[in-house]
């Protein structure tokens, strides 16, 4: 059995169609989108064949597609005799790694999901109808320490560093006007590109304080059970101790932000003898992992296991 790192990838991996090539060829994947469906009311196949991106990109939908794709990886990775020491998910992506980690059973974690997603998107919409036009935008060549120097130096309301990706690209979040006027100050300060980001909310940041206290209080009804495996939280980029714990922190997550790049570390110094599968959608983790000395191997496709199964063996 080959032991791994299991990376789980959040929202804005999605794209139309992703894992039906998986869906066709195991019958594992079938079984969880039966699954995913009735406990959701949605038909996730139609949806990946026919929806167009704007569709997949709404919060509720995105959430639910992206978590679905994650767990029919993490079935087929299995299939193939592999098994994850440790694991970490990507804001979204950590509901993935706490089911992996036997802490939630997949039926719970897609009704969690179902309610996260529709809680953020509602809450996304109220910011935007209170404040104005929200944002986010990656910032390229800054690190998140010193982006976080220049908005609170800066003095404009309602921006924040919001995602830590890695040593060089950060992601803020907050109001459009407000990106807008701290952009010649990361420019001045050596960021060498800033780009726009599709999404439908400030997450993580302090402006979805109501979508935590709502999502505070549906935690408090799921049953979580303590990890079998150490899994990373994203809010302070150490391994979670308890159940109770990991119901904190996913809370806290919501108007967090995201420490990538310090799990990418922990990760690194930790298990450096250790291969990495992201277990879901696209290759967004697998390339904020190039920089490091941990070897990490997409598995959202057919193509992706097959590569999978020819380059890892057991050491």
């Amino acid at each position: 059995m080959v032991k791994y790192v299991a990376l789980f990838p959040g929202q804005g991996a999605q794209f139309p169609q992703m894992g039906l090539d998986l869906y066709d060829k195991y019958e594992k994947v079938r079984d969880l989108f039966t699954l995913a469906g009735d406990v959701t009311h949605t038909d996730f196949y139609n949806l990946l064949k026919t929806g167009e991106e704007e569709e997949l990109q709404k919060t509720h939908n995105t959430q639910l597609l992206i978590t679905l794709i994650n767990r029919c990886c993490s079935v087929v990775v299995k299939e193939k005799n592999y098994q994850p020491v440790v694991a970490a998910g990507f804001s979204l992506g950590e509901l993935s790694a706490y089911t992996e980690a036997s802490m939630l059973d997949e039926e719970t974690l897609f009704s969690l999901v179902m309610h996260r997603g529709t809680i953020m998107a509602r809450h996304g919409e109220m910011v935007q109808k209170e404040l104005g036009q929200i944002g986010m935008a990656a910032v390229m060549n800054l690190s998140f320490d010193k982006i976080d120097e220049i908005i609170t130096q800066s003095n404009i309301k309602h921006i924040y560093a919001a995602n830590d990706n890695s040593t060089s690209q950060v992601v803020v979040a907050g109001l459009f006007s407000s990106i807008s006027q701290i952009e010649p100050l990361l420019k001045e300060a050596g960021a060498k590109r800033i780009i726009p980001l599709k999404v439908s909310g400030p997450f993580h940041t302090p402006l979805m304080e109501g979508a935590k206290i709502e999502f505070e209080e549906i935690l408090k009804n799921i049953e979580f059970s303590d990890p079998t495996f150490p899994v990373y939280s994203n809010v302070h980029a150490k391994v979670v101790q308890s159940k109770d714990e990991a119901k904190e922190l996913l809370a806290k997550q919501l108007t967090s932000p995201v420490r990538w790049s310090s799990i990418v570390t922990e990760v690194e110094q930790s298990y450096p003898t250790h291969k990495a599968i992201e277990v879901g959608p696209n290759k967004v983790l697998t390339g904020l992992f190039r920089s490091t000395n941990v070897v990490c191997y997409p598995s959202g496709s057919v193509g992706d296991i097959e590569r999978i199964e020819k380059e890892m063996r057991d050491e």
